[in-house]
Protein backbone atom coordinates (compact mmCIF):
# COMPACT_ATOMS: atom_id res chain seq x y z
CA UNK A 1 0.00 0.00 0.00
CA UNK A 2 1.13 3.56 -0.67
CA UNK A 3 1.05 5.75 2.44
CA UNK A 4 2.13 9.26 3.34
CA UNK A 5 3.97 9.59 6.65
CA UNK A 6 4.26 13.19 7.81
CA UNK A 7 7.47 14.22 9.46
CA UNK A 8 8.30 17.21 11.63
CA UNK A 9 9.32 19.30 8.63
CA UNK A 10 5.87 18.91 7.13
CA UNK A 11 7.27 17.12 4.09
CA UNK A 12 5.91 13.80 2.97
CA UNK A 13 7.78 10.56 2.56
CA UNK A 14 6.56 7.86 0.26
CA UNK A 15 6.93 4.35 1.60
CA UNK A 16 6.09 1.37 -0.52
CA UNK A 17 5.07 -1.85 1.14
CA UNK A 18 4.05 -5.07 -0.44
CA UNK A 19 0.32 -5.53 -0.51
CA UNK A 20 -1.87 -8.48 -1.23
CA UNK A 21 -2.28 -9.24 -4.96
CA UNK A 22 -6.01 -8.75 -4.60
CA UNK A 23 -5.38 -5.14 -3.53
CA UNK A 24 -3.18 -4.25 -6.52
CA UNK A 25 -5.80 -2.14 -8.29
CA UNK A 26 -6.65 -0.26 -5.11
CA UNK A 27 -2.96 0.40 -4.46
CA UNK A 28 -2.51 1.89 -7.94
CA UNK A 29 -5.53 4.16 -7.53
CA UNK A 30 -4.17 5.39 -4.21
CA UNK A 31 -0.76 5.83 -5.80
CA UNK A 32 -2.17 8.01 -8.64
CA UNK A 33 -4.15 10.08 -6.14
CA UNK A 34 -1.02 10.64 -4.10
CA UNK A 35 1.00 11.55 -7.21
CA UNK A 36 -1.62 14.15 -8.20
CA UNK A 37 -1.54 15.66 -4.70
CA UNK A 38 2.23 15.50 -4.58
CA UNK A 39 2.52 17.22 -7.98
CA UNK A 40 1.04 20.42 -6.61
CA UNK A 41 3.36 20.26 -3.58
CA UNK A 42 6.38 19.57 -5.78
CA UNK A 43 5.69 22.57 -8.02
CA UNK A 44 5.10 24.67 -4.91
CA UNK A 45 8.30 23.49 -3.25
CA UNK A 46 10.38 23.77 -6.43
CA UNK A 47 9.67 27.49 -6.68
CA UNK A 48 12.47 29.70 -5.47
CA UNK A 49 12.38 30.94 -1.89
CA UNK A 50 14.20 33.87 -0.41
CA UNK A 51 16.53 33.50 2.54
CA UNK A 52 18.38 36.59 3.67
CA UNK A 53 18.36 38.07 0.16
CA UNK A 54 19.71 34.87 -1.36
CA UNK A 55 17.88 32.34 -3.56
CA UNK A 56 18.01 28.59 -3.11
CA UNK A 57 15.92 25.59 -4.06
CA UNK A 58 14.00 24.03 -1.25
CA UNK A 59 15.31 20.53 -0.64
CA UNK A 60 12.77 17.88 -1.27
CA UNK A 61 12.84 14.95 1.06
CA UNK A 62 10.88 12.00 -0.09
CA UNK A 63 11.29 8.36 -0.87
CA UNK A 64 9.53 6.95 -3.87
CA UNK A 65 9.85 4.32 -6.51
CA UNK A 66 7.75 5.79 -9.33
CA UNK A 67 9.19 6.77 -12.73
CA UNK A 68 6.03 8.65 -13.73
CA UNK A 69 6.53 11.10 -10.89
CA UNK A 70 10.01 11.98 -12.17
CA UNK A 71 8.66 12.49 -15.67
CA UNK A 72 5.92 14.76 -14.35
CA UNK A 73 8.48 16.73 -12.33
CA UNK A 74 10.78 17.26 -15.31
CA UNK A 75 7.86 18.27 -17.54
CA UNK A 76 6.71 20.79 -14.92
CA UNK A 77 10.19 22.33 -14.73
CA UNK A 78 10.30 22.69 -18.54
CA UNK A 79 6.88 24.30 -18.54
CA UNK A 80 7.94 26.82 -15.90
CA UNK A 81 11.23 27.69 -17.59
CA UNK A 82 9.94 27.59 -21.19
CA UNK A 83 6.41 29.03 -21.53
CA UNK A 84 6.51 28.78 -25.32
CA UNK A 85 6.86 25.08 -25.99
CA UNK A 86 4.89 25.20 -29.27
CA UNK A 87 5.90 26.96 -32.50
CA UNK A 88 4.35 30.41 -32.78
CA UNK A 89 3.27 32.22 -35.96
CA UNK A 90 5.75 34.94 -36.85
CA UNK A 91 4.32 38.08 -38.42
CA UNK A 92 7.75 39.06 -39.75
CA UNK A 93 8.57 35.67 -41.27
CA UNK A 94 5.09 34.94 -42.68
CA UNK A 95 3.97 36.63 -45.90
CA UNK A 96 1.52 36.65 -48.85
CA UNK A 97 2.51 36.49 -52.52
CA UNK A 98 0.10 37.96 -55.10
CA UNK A 99 0.23 36.99 -58.77
CA UNK A 100 -0.50 39.09 -60.72
CA UNK A 101 -0.76 42.33 -58.78
CA UNK A 102 -2.82 43.98 -61.54
CA UNK A 103 -5.86 42.49 -63.24
CA UNK A 104 -9.02 43.47 -65.07
CA UNK A 105 -12.08 44.29 -62.99
CA UNK A 106 -14.31 42.02 -65.05
CA UNK A 107 -15.59 39.80 -62.25
CA UNK A 108 -14.07 36.77 -64.01
CA UNK A 109 -10.29 37.06 -64.08
CA UNK A 110 -8.69 36.03 -60.78
CA UNK A 111 -5.52 36.93 -58.93
CA UNK A 112 -3.80 34.19 -56.92
CA UNK A 113 -2.80 34.83 -53.30
CA UNK A 114 -0.46 32.27 -51.71
CA UNK A 115 -0.23 32.59 -47.93
CA UNK A 116 3.03 31.39 -46.32
CA UNK A 117 2.73 30.78 -42.56
CA UNK A 118 6.07 30.43 -40.78
CA UNK A 119 7.51 30.38 -37.31
CA UNK A 120 10.84 32.00 -36.56
CA UNK A 121 12.80 29.35 -38.45
CA UNK A 122 10.45 26.99 -40.30
CA UNK A 123 7.07 26.77 -42.06
CA UNK A 124 4.08 25.78 -39.94
CA UNK A 125 1.60 23.19 -41.18
CA UNK A 126 -1.96 22.76 -39.94
CA UNK A 127 -2.52 26.46 -39.30
CA UNK A 128 -5.82 28.18 -40.14
CA UNK A 129 -5.36 31.28 -42.32
CA UNK A 130 -8.20 33.66 -43.22
CA UNK A 131 -7.69 35.93 -46.23
CA UNK A 132 -9.35 39.35 -46.31
CA UNK A 133 -9.39 42.51 -48.46
CA UNK A 134 -9.57 46.11 -47.30
CA UNK A 135 -12.59 46.80 -49.55
CA UNK A 136 -14.55 43.87 -48.15
CA UNK A 137 -16.67 41.14 -49.77
CA UNK A 138 -19.05 43.63 -51.39
CA UNK A 139 -16.23 44.55 -53.81
CA UNK A 140 -13.76 41.66 -53.78
CA UNK A 141 -14.68 37.97 -54.01
CA UNK A 142 -12.24 35.65 -52.22
CA UNK A 143 -12.32 31.94 -53.03
CA UNK A 144 -10.15 28.92 -52.41
CA UNK A 145 -7.74 27.58 -55.03
CA UNK A 146 -10.45 25.64 -56.86
CA UNK A 147 -13.03 28.39 -56.86
CA UNK A 148 -14.89 27.31 -53.74
CA UNK A 149 -15.73 29.43 -50.72
CA UNK A 150 -13.41 27.78 -48.18
CA UNK A 151 -11.99 30.63 -46.10
CA UNK A 152 -10.14 30.07 -43.78
CA UNK A 153 -7.90 27.39 -45.20
CA UNK A 154 -5.40 25.07 -43.51
CA UNK A 155 -1.73 25.29 -44.38
CA UNK A 156 -0.09 22.24 -45.96
CA UNK A 157 3.19 20.58 -45.01
CA UNK A 158 5.04 23.55 -46.51
CA UNK A 159 3.06 26.05 -44.44
CA UNK A 160 1.16 27.26 -47.51
CA UNK A 161 -2.46 27.72 -48.60
CA UNK A 162 -3.79 29.29 -51.79
CA UNK A 163 -6.69 31.66 -52.46
CA UNK A 164 -8.07 33.47 -55.51
CA UNK A 165 -9.45 37.03 -55.67
CA UNK A 166 -11.62 38.63 -58.34
CA UNK A 167 -13.66 41.82 -58.60
CA UNK A 168 -15.97 43.81 -60.83
CA UNK A 169 -14.93 47.09 -59.22
CA UNK A 170 -11.95 49.11 -60.37
CA UNK A 171 -9.48 50.32 -57.75
CA UNK A 172 -6.84 49.14 -55.31
CA UNK A 173 -7.34 46.80 -52.37
CA UNK A 174 -4.97 45.71 -49.61
CA UNK A 175 -4.81 41.96 -49.01
CA UNK A 176 -3.97 40.56 -45.56
CA UNK A 177 -4.37 37.24 -43.75
CA UNK A 178 -5.19 36.45 -40.13
CA UNK A 179 -3.57 33.42 -38.48
CA UNK A 180 -3.53 32.80 -34.73
CA UNK A 181 -4.52 36.45 -34.20
CA UNK A 182 -1.47 37.57 -36.18
CA UNK A 183 -1.83 39.82 -39.23
CA UNK A 184 0.12 38.64 -42.28
CA UNK A 185 1.06 41.21 -44.94
CA UNK A 186 1.89 40.95 -48.63
CA UNK A 187 5.47 40.73 -49.80
CA UNK A 188 7.20 42.95 -50.81
CA UNK A 189 5.89 45.29 -48.12
CA UNK A 190 3.32 47.76 -49.38
CA UNK A 191 2.11 45.54 -52.24
CA UNK A 192 -1.52 46.20 -53.16
CA UNK A 193 -3.83 44.50 -55.64
CA UNK A 194 -5.02 46.73 -58.47
CA UNK A 195 -8.18 45.96 -60.44
CA UNK A 196 -8.35 48.04 -63.62
CA UNK A 197 -11.29 48.91 -65.78
CA UNK A 198 -12.35 51.80 -68.00
CA UNK A 199 -15.58 53.40 -66.84
CA UNK A 200 -17.31 55.68 -69.34
CA UNK A 201 -19.52 58.51 -68.17
CA UNK A 202 -21.63 59.94 -71.00
CA UNK A 203 -24.18 62.74 -70.92
CA UNK A 204 -26.09 64.65 -73.57
CA UNK A 205 -27.98 67.92 -73.75
CA UNK A 206 -29.54 70.12 -76.43
CA UNK A 207 -29.87 73.84 -77.02
CA UNK A 208 -32.35 75.81 -79.12
CA UNK A 209 -30.02 78.25 -80.83
CA UNK A 210 -32.88 80.72 -81.41
CA UNK A 211 -34.25 80.85 -77.85
CA UNK A 212 -31.16 79.80 -75.90
CA UNK A 213 -33.17 77.20 -74.00
CA UNK A 214 -31.08 74.21 -72.91
CA UNK A 215 -31.78 70.83 -71.37
CA UNK A 216 -32.56 67.28 -72.29
CA UNK A 217 -35.76 68.49 -73.95
CA UNK A 218 -36.53 71.96 -75.39
CA UNK A 219 -39.45 73.60 -77.19
CA UNK A 220 -38.92 74.13 -80.92
CA UNK A 221 -40.75 75.51 -83.90
CA UNK A 222 -40.30 75.01 -87.62
CA UNK A 223 -36.93 76.31 -88.76
CA UNK A 224 -35.22 76.27 -85.32
CA UNK A 225 -31.63 75.04 -85.19
CA UNK A 226 -30.86 72.57 -82.43
CA UNK A 227 -27.33 71.98 -81.23
CA UNK A 228 -26.64 68.70 -79.44
CA UNK A 229 -23.66 68.34 -77.09
CA UNK A 230 -22.28 64.99 -75.95
CA UNK A 231 -19.79 64.81 -73.07
CA UNK A 232 -17.80 61.70 -72.31
CA UNK A 233 -15.07 60.89 -69.83
CA UNK A 234 -13.19 57.78 -68.79
CA UNK A 235 -13.71 57.74 -65.02
CA UNK A 236 -12.02 54.35 -64.59
CA UNK A 237 -8.37 53.57 -63.93
CA UNK A 238 -7.44 52.08 -67.30
CA UNK A 239 -7.29 53.60 -70.78
CA UNK A 240 -10.32 52.69 -72.86
CA UNK A 241 -9.81 51.53 -76.43
CA UNK A 242 -12.09 51.40 -79.48
CA UNK A 243 -14.72 53.66 -77.95
CA UNK A 244 -17.69 54.19 -80.28
CA UNK A 245 -20.31 56.90 -79.74
CA UNK A 246 -23.53 56.61 -81.78
CA UNK A 247 -26.52 58.96 -81.89
CA UNK A 248 -29.62 57.85 -83.77
CA UNK A 249 -32.18 59.32 -81.38
CA UNK A 250 -31.96 62.86 -82.78
CA UNK A 251 -32.98 61.54 -86.19
CA UNK A 252 -35.76 59.25 -84.97
CA UNK A 253 -38.95 60.72 -86.40
CA UNK A 254 -41.08 58.46 -84.20
CA UNK A 255 -40.16 60.60 -81.17
CA UNK A 256 -38.86 63.85 -82.72
CA UNK A 257 -39.75 66.25 -85.50
CA UNK A 258 -38.06 65.52 -88.83
CA UNK A 259 -34.76 67.37 -89.10
CA UNK A 260 -32.24 68.45 -91.70
CA UNK A 261 -28.60 67.66 -91.03
CA UNK A 262 -26.43 70.80 -90.77
CA UNK A 263 -23.00 69.82 -89.39
CA UNK A 264 -21.06 67.67 -86.91
CA UNK A 265 -17.75 68.05 -85.07
CA UNK A 266 -15.12 65.55 -86.05
CA UNK A 267 -12.43 66.40 -83.52
CA UNK A 268 -11.45 65.00 -81.06
CA UNK A 269 -12.59 61.64 -82.54
CA UNK A 270 -10.26 59.53 -84.65
CA UNK A 271 -12.89 58.49 -87.23
CA UNK A 272 -16.54 59.33 -87.94
CA UNK A 273 -19.38 58.06 -90.10
CA UNK A 274 -23.14 58.33 -90.77
CA UNK A 275 -25.97 56.08 -91.92
CA UNK A 276 -29.23 56.41 -93.80
CA UNK A 277 -30.62 53.11 -92.45
CA UNK A 278 -32.80 52.68 -89.40
CA UNK A 279 -31.27 50.10 -87.01
CA UNK A 280 -28.08 49.91 -89.07
CA UNK A 281 -25.73 46.97 -89.33
CA UNK A 282 -21.94 47.56 -89.19
CA UNK A 283 -21.88 47.49 -93.00
CA UNK A 284 -24.54 50.24 -93.21
CA UNK A 285 -22.23 52.98 -91.91
CA UNK A 286 -20.66 55.38 -94.41
CA UNK A 287 -17.27 56.91 -93.58
CA UNK A 288 -17.18 60.70 -93.45
CA UNK A 289 -19.87 63.33 -92.76
CA UNK A 290 -23.24 63.82 -94.45
CA UNK A 291 -23.78 66.68 -96.80
CA UNK A 292 -25.27 69.78 -95.24
CA UNK A 293 -29.03 69.85 -95.84
CA UNK A 294 -29.37 66.06 -96.03
CA UNK A 295 -32.82 64.87 -94.96
CA UNK A 296 -32.18 61.12 -95.05
CA UNK A 297 -29.64 60.86 -92.21
CA UNK A 298 -30.67 58.28 -89.59
CA UNK A 299 -27.62 58.35 -87.37
CA UNK A 300 -24.07 59.60 -86.88
CA UNK A 301 -21.08 57.89 -85.24
CA UNK A 302 -17.68 58.74 -83.77
CA UNK A 303 -14.86 56.39 -82.83
CA UNK A 304 -11.95 56.96 -80.42
CA UNK A 305 -8.99 54.64 -80.73
CA UNK A 306 -8.11 55.43 -77.11
CA UNK A 307 -9.80 57.38 -74.36
CA UNK A 308 -7.42 58.27 -71.57
CA UNK A 309 -8.38 58.31 -67.92
CA UNK A 310 -9.89 61.55 -66.57
CA UNK A 311 -9.67 63.39 -69.88
CA UNK A 312 -13.12 64.81 -70.71
CA UNK A 313 -14.11 65.07 -74.35
CA UNK A 314 -17.01 66.91 -76.04
CA UNK A 315 -18.74 66.27 -79.34
CA UNK A 316 -21.33 68.53 -81.03
CA UNK A 317 -23.65 68.31 -84.00
CA UNK A 318 -26.44 70.52 -85.37
CA UNK A 319 -29.79 69.91 -87.07
CA UNK A 320 -32.70 72.08 -88.22
CA UNK A 321 -36.37 71.36 -87.66
CA UNK A 322 -38.04 71.33 -91.04
CA UNK A 323 -41.47 69.79 -90.50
Amino acid sequence: MLRANPEQSGDAKLKLSAGEPSGFLQDNLMKEAFVSQSAARIIRDILVKKNRGGIYFHTLSFLFNNLYLWIFLIWGLCLIRSPFLFAQVSETQSYILLNPVTGPADGITSCTAVVHIRGDTAPLSGKQATLQSSRGPSCDIISDSIGGSVNPQTTDSNGMCTFTIKSSYAGTTTITAICDSKTIQCSPAGTVLLFVRPVLNISKSMENMRTGETGTSVAVTLGDTIQYSIWLENAGNETASDVVIVDTEAFDTTVNNPVIFISMDTAPADTWAYTTVVNPLPSDWIAGTPLEGSTDVKGIRWKFNYLNVSVPEELKFRVRVWQ
